[in-house]
């Protein structure tokens, strides 16, 4: 039998985060730029945090 993407987890899922205005602006600038749609640029993003190549901290710059 054959599994479907829902059981390999593979099934897209929403993620709905809360920005400061200004950050949100600046975001879909950038994103329009490189032509990369917000959902591809975050992904991208966790992807790289998942795969160890930056930490975060919660300290503000």
């Amino acid at each position: 039998m054959t599994k479907t993407p829902a059981q390999h987890g593979t099934q897209p899922k929403q993620l709905n985060i809360r920005l400061p205005e200004h950050l949100h602006r600046k975001l879909k600038a950038k994103c329009a730029m490189d032509g990369l749609p917000i959902a591809g640029a975050v992904e991208k993003l966790v992807r790289a945090y998942l795969a160890g190549k930056f930490k975060i901290t919660l300290k503000e710059d």
